[in-house]
């Protein structure tokens, strides 16, 4: 028998209040409510509720929240889902490539990754998932200044057999085994 486990969090308490930890060494983190939001005609209004979590991309140290509960065994699936923007002014001078979520092991190494490709002499902004450190297969990210639906399905098998499956705004854009 199986029991389901939902895992819901949001950042009603203007604070990573429901998350175990944060890094966030340069402090880029905020959870700003709408009505700080609503002065910056660029900004993103939360998608629900009253706050959000804002990360002021600007340097090369990592600015997370960790969640420890989140625990897939061996052939277990798990399914994730939030909603992501980029501001109408989101802006980068060099190329990268950096993750926004991760799935990690306990003793910290990446098994899944899904992250950002920013390309700077072409302006594309892609999207995709990796299996490890680093995102591998993309897509081009739908738009700038609105809120995308992200999913991921996670098939765990330490066989290799397993797949992650990355949707965007309910579709499906990628899957890797």
């Amino acid at each position: 028998m199986s029991f389901p486990f939902t895992f819901h969090s949001n950042f009603e308490a203007g604070s990573n209040a429901e998350w175990d930890s944060e890094s966030d060494t340069g402090s880029l983190l905020d959870f700003p409510h709408y009505s700080v939001l609503v002065k910056d005609s660029n900004a993103l209004m939360p998608f629900k509720g009253a706050y959000c979590m804002r990360n002021t991309l600007g340097d090369t140290n990592d600015h997370t929240v960790t969640e420890g509960s989140i625990d897939i065994a061996d052939t277990g699936e798990a399914y994730f889902r939030w909603y992501m923007g980029l501001s109408k002014d989101f802006r980068f001078t060099a190329d990268d490539t950096f993750n926004v979520f991760e799935l990690q092991q306990a003793g910290g190494t990446v098994e899944v990754s899904v992250g950002f490709r920013v390309t700077n002499s072409t302006r594309l902004i892609e999207f995709g998932i990796g299996d490890g450190t680093a995102p591998t297969s993309f897509v081009q990210w739908p738009a700038r200044g609105q809120w995308v639906a992200v999913e991921l399905y996670a098939n765990i098998e330490t066989n290799g057999s397993g797949v992650v499956t990355l949707y965007l705004d309910g579709t499906q854009v990628a899957t890797l085994t």
